[in-house]
């Protein structure tokens, strides 16, 4: 028995070629099949098609591992996916330039217009099977619908609708594999391969180190301003590698997603002049020039300029996710702050100018730019990572769902974050209440505002008492007792607070201790301990 698990566990990574005349393989490779015919059926002659696909589940097939290998890995056959390897199915297809007009395709989505139905039949039957094996692990849903003549902001909205409803529908996996199998231990899927250690890795995990190897390094490339060959010695792999033991031992989960852009698309619709379709591509094209120089720039001044490299010789970041509106990174956590910071106001500043042309078409909403909000979780570099990240993504929608209540009608960009103490996370509102509430106090201070002039907290308010609490005599220690001691009796944190003004006169002022908690009972102690805390090396 032990030469068959063996010859199981190594035999072939590469999938059989498909075979039409399975019956069973092609019910499996398209249960959307049948409905998707339908449009086809019922065309009435319509001669131009809106195809769809969108990747299901792209958090949990990225970060399904705590390895940084298999982490970017994963991050990079997404990107590839939508990328070269569509553009490229479509050649081997036969395809022609003016049989189909690409929309968009990054960040998990492709929306493209076909004019040639039987390219766009071979599209639908064939894609899902070949996207399934060069990202194995990954699902995708697909629909099209037929139009006639120009395509309108209905077509755009059934397509979305229709793509909704295939997410629905269950898919099976490729790699189930017999019982008698050997496994990979790590995920319990059929293992394809060894690696030098004696470790088992299944077919995603397989596929995602290949493609961490890669020597495009497509995200870093997008990361990274210059030649990034240069500094190709200076890639991290590991997560410890991006620590420093004299800076943070702490790694920082950064999720940015930009704010109100169902609206704006919504708004081009009603209001762009031309074709529609250029119009949104054009769309398509500037919002991910923006994201990219705006990661650029903020790589340039605040990576580079500090400390472009860890004590290890190794970047302190590493992307996850840049494309259309959201950037995923993953950095040392001293600079996390300054970078989400930096990039949010590369955003606005790079959105406001590529936008300008549109703006001035019509599209009045782009006329100051776009903004964003981000969300950091501080986790240890041994921390589940799946944890971190979906605590960076609620973080996210904490801090748009503040900068939506700012009464001038544009959404501000904000910064949430939070330090993961506890070996166990759940919701963010169960958080508050355990961790972030000490007696009839919250703790829980932000978000904060990138820019002045809202009514919440300032980012830029929240540095300036930073820097002066690093200062040497800065009562760091006091303020730290005087947070303990709210936990626990309210009366003795007033009686530690009355004595830290007595002591610290020239701290009282520049630090608004008088009014340390503010009128909704809430303080920011707790974020500037945090903040100064994630500072320290080993």
């Amino acid at each position: 028995m032990n030469w068959i698990l063996t010859l199981l566990c190594h035999r072939d990574e590469k999938l059989p070629k498909w075979n039409k005349s399975k019956k069973q393989g092609h019910a499996l490779k398209f249960t959307t099949l049948k409905t998707l015919m339908t449009t086809f059926e019922k065309g009435g002659g319509m001669s131009n098609f809106l195809y769809g696909v969108s990747c299901q589940g792209i958090q949990s097939f990225i970060f399904e591992t705590d390895k940084l290998r298999e982490i970017v890995g994963g991050s990079e056959l997404v990107e590839q996916l939508c990328t070269y390897f569509f553009e490229k199915f479509l050649n081997n297809k036969g395809g022609q330039l003016t049989d189909y007009k690409k929309i968009t395709g990054a960040a998990g989505n492709i929306r493209y217009v076909f004019k040639n139905e039987d390219l766009l039949k071979a599209t639908v039957y064939d894609f899902p099977w070949r996207a399934a094996q060069f990202a194995p692990g990954i699902t995708i849903s697909q629909a099209v619908v037929s139009f006639a003549g120009e395509l309108e902001r209905a077509d755009m909205d059934t397509l979305e609708r229709k793509l909704k409803s295939q997410r629905n529908k269950l898919a099976r996996p490729m790699d189930t594999g017999f019982l008698a199998m050997e496994r990979c231990r790590r995920t319990a899927r059929p293992a394809v391969k060894r690696t030098n250690d004696g470790g088992l890795l299944d077919m995603a995990l397989s596929a995602k180190r290949k493609a961490s190897g890669s020597a495009s390094h497509t995200l870093l490339k997008k990361l990274t301003p210059g030649d990034l060959n240069a500094r190709i010695a200076h890639i991290p792999f590991e997560m410890e590698e991006m620590t420093d033991r004299k800076k943070s031992g702490w790694l920082a989960v950064i999720h940015a997603d930009g704010n109100d852009l169902g609206k704006t698309i919504q708004s081009i619709s009603k209001n762009a002049n031309g074709n529609i379709i250029d119009t949104f591509r054009t769309f398509s094209q500037k919002l991910e020039t923006a994201t990219v120089e705006s990661a650029k720039n903020t790589f340039g001044q605040i990576i580079i300029k500090d400390d472009y490299i860890t004590d290890s010789g190794k970047f302190p970041i590493r992307p996850i996710v840049i494309g259309g509106d959201d950037l995923t990174v993953i950095c040392r956590a001293d600079l996390a702050l300054d970078f989400t910071k930096k990039f949010l106001e590369e955003f606005e500043e790079q959105t406001k100018d590529k936008f300008k042309d549109m703006a001035a078409d019509g599209v009045r909403e782009l006329e100051n730019g776009l903004t964003a909000c981000a969300g950091i979780a501080f986790i240890k570099p041994k921390y589940p990572f799946h944890y971190g990240a979906a605590l960076a993504e609620e973080l996210c929608s904490r801090a748009k769902k503040a900068s939506k209540k700012e009464p001038d009608g544009k959404v501000p960009s904000s910064i949430a974050f939070f330090k993961v103490r506890s070996t166990f996370l759940d919701s963010y509102e169960d958080i508050v209440s355990r961790e972030l509430t000490a007696g009839s106090v919250g703790l829980d201070y932000g978000p904060y505002a990138v820019q002045s002039g809202t009514r919440m907290p300032n980012v830029n308010e929240l540095q300036d008492k930073l820097n002066i609490l690093r200062e040497e005599d800065a009562p760091v220690s006091s303020l730290r007792k005087w947070l303990a001691s709210l936990y626990q009796d309210e009366e003795e944190a007033r009686q530690r607070m009355s004595r830290i003004c007595q002591l610290s006169n020239n701290y009282f002022d520049r630090l608004g201790l008088e009014s340390v908690i503010n009128d909704s009972n809430k303080t920011p102690v707790g974020d500037w301990l945090s903040l100064l805390a994630l500072e320290k090396g080993e």
